[in-house]
């Protein structure tokens, strides 16, 4: 019950909050997962201004614990792809 009502790092705002975040963003995410589906990643995505998804497949709630394999080269990939545009400064 006190999970139900007090959950450990969740906020009832968070998706509002998600519009504010302006740095580029990739969420990873298990296509496999059965406590958030892969639409909560969508919907993420939807709200951040610079997101994109990568689903994992084959994996559930902790795709870089299930499937590190897959998760390093693709955030190795972001992250190439980060260095190589001009970020532009605050």
């Amino acid at each position: 019950m006190r999970l139900a009502f007090h959950p450990y790092l969740h906020s009832r705002r968070l998706k509002e909050r998600l519009r504010f975040v302006d740095a580029p963003t990739l969420i990873i995410w298990g296509e496999q997962d059965r406590l958030l589906g892969a639409e909560h990643a969508r919907e993420w995505q939807a709200r951040l201004l610079h997101a994109q998804v990568a689903l994992i497949q084959g994996a559930g709630h902790f795709p870089h614990v299930e499937r590190p394999e897959a998760c390093l080269p693709t955030l190795i990939e972001f992250l190439d792809t980060l260095s190589a545009k001009e970020v532009p400064a605050r």
